[in-house]
């Protein structure tokens, strides 16, 4: 993804009512990111499989359409790697977290919420925009 900002989001588990509305929010928003040059990128320990049964779901109750990536991170590799698990919470799934990336590959933001707390995604926009202009 190079020459593009990454907005890299990590949730619990797919069919959550929280990540359902976080998704929901960042597919609204889809216009707003492609404007800032921004990919927002999931990532959970679901399956993919798993991934595509909720996306189905999410469609067939809204009329966004919009493609969003998802990776599966079964053995929890890549969270580790970003710093998105919680051991006090959990020693497998990840937490509500927020790396944001530039077009250079280094991470300028980092936003952790709990996992109760949906993201503001207008906040996580707002963010990439004024780190565009720093």
């Amino acid at each position: 993804m190079k020459n593009k900002w990454i907005v890299l989001f990590s949730y619990p588990e797919d069919f959550e009512n929280i990540s359902s509305v976080e998704i929901l929010g960042i597919l609204k928003y889809w216009n707003d990111f492609e404007r800032l040059n921004c990919i927002p990128i999931g990532i959970s320990i679901d399956s993919v499989k798993c991934h595509l049964e909720w996306f189905k779901k999410i469609y067939r109750y809204s009329d966004i359409r919009n493609k969003i990536i998802i990776i599966e991170d079964r053995i929890g590799e890549i969270i580790r790697k970003y710093g998105m698990i919680s051991k006090e919470i959990s020693n497998c799934k990840p937490i509500r977290s927020v790396r944001i990336i530039d077009d250079n590959g280094i991470i300028r933001a980092v936003l952790n919420y709990p996992v109760e707390v949906c993201r503001n995604v207008i906040e996580i926009l707002r963010i990439v925009e004024e780190l565009q202009n720093i």
